[in-house]
């Protein structure tokens, strides 16, 4: 029993051997099949990565499009897109001009891919809050001037009306948006792509309109605010004389203020560096391109920062060389008077500033 309990283990392992050599050589044709071309072992260049030894000294990579079992690569996986379609934040445009950088028949989409709905939203209400108390405060102000205009025209006070005038009409820019269906009017083209580089051939007038009331509104505010500045020092120079400072220069001060706003305004519109944004509402100068917001915008109200505030910190000083002469008495008495007044229309101008 024991010799045939071992013989009958011994049929059975051959049989096994048997199907075990079947089973290979069906695999080995099938790899056979798998395998189109030979595959030499080829020595490592490198038996290290990444400071580590490798397991192995030689490979071949000529069969690896032909294992069923190699790790997927993420890299083998990526296609392109041959839907046809833009995929967000693309548009489908047929204008050139709409492109997003060579990207043919695809431009950026009007709205601001970088913001939320959400945050577009609380940027209008900010927007809509400020503007609307800043052309309710210049408003007030331009009519207390107009309602005694004759005793009003007069420098420098006169020079506030020109300063709140150029800010009420930069408030209006600001607030055109929330007129039904203006904003996007004004900051996206009729593809639906976002408006740069205007103005354009092809495009209507109100990206380019917004952008001349708000920018020449604010560098003729600016401007006007040196002006101010100046007159102030000279009038406070010559405080208790009959010394007219600002005799024949008023005419001065408007062919600077409105003509540098104008030269600068037809500048950017040259260059066509005007474009729309979604977030303010409005077009200016320089949201593509920052150097050119950075040589328009902030170049010139730094400059005019500077000058002004010069004549704001600079203390009067006695103006002798105008043909009027005071006694002592009288030149002390005058220059504590400048200097009061000086100190309470320098506190009245920050507090208006705030």
């Amino acid at each position: 029993m024991a010799g045939g309990g071992r013989l009958s283990c011994a049929l059975a392992c051959c049989w096994l051997g048997l199907l075990g050599a079947a089973a290979s050589l069906n695999g080995s044709s099938s790899s056979e099949d798998r395998c189109k071309r030979a595959a030499p072992c080829e020595a490592l260049r490198e038996s290290n990565c990444l400071g580590s030894p490798l397991p192995y000294a030689a490979t071949s990579t000529l069969l690896a499009g032909d294992s069923s079992t190699q790790a997927e690569n993420e890299v083998q996986n990526i296609k392109f897109n041959s839907s046809g379609r833009c995929e967000a934040p693309l548009v489908q445009t047929d204008n050139p001009k709409s492109w997003y950088e060579d990207v043919e028949g695809c431009g950026i989409q009007c709205q601001n891919p970088l913001f939320t709905q959400k945050e577009h939203r609380e940027m209008h209400i900010y927007i809509a809050a400020f503007s609307s108390v800043t052309i309710f405060c210049t408003f007030f102000t331009l009519a207390t001037f107009l309602a005694d205009w004759r005793n009003s025209n007069r420098y420098p006070a006169v020079i506030l009306f020109y300063v709140n005038a150029c800010f009420f009409m930069g408030s209006i820019g600001w607030l055109a948006q929330f007129m039904d269906g203006a904003r996007s009017e004004i900051v996206c083209r009729a593809d639906g792509t976002m408006r740069l580089g205007e103005p354009t051939s092809n495009e209507t007038l109100s990206c380019v309109i917004i952008f001349v009331i708000v920018y020449y509104s604010l560098m003729s505010g600016v401007i006007w605010f040196v002006m101010l500045t100046y007159a102030w020092h000279t009038s406070f120079k010559a405080l208790g004389t009959t010394y007219q400072p600002l005799a024949g220069k008023t005419s001065y001060f408007h062919l600077v203020t409105w003509s540098i706003p104008f030269v600068l305004t037809v500048a950017i519109l040259a260059v066509a560096q005007v474009d729309g944004d979604s977030v303010s509402g409005i077009c200016f100068v320089g949201y593509k391109n920052y150097h050119y917001r950075a040589g328009f915008v902030l170049a010139p109200i730094g400059l005019v920062l500077i000058i002004g505030g010069y004549f704001l910190i600079r203390e009067p000083e006695d103006n002798g060389g105008h043909g009027y002469s005071r006694s002592k008495g009288q030149q002390h008495h005058v220059k504590y008077e400048k200097l009061e007044n000086y100190q309470g229309l320098k506190e009245e101008l920050e507090r208006m500033l705030k």
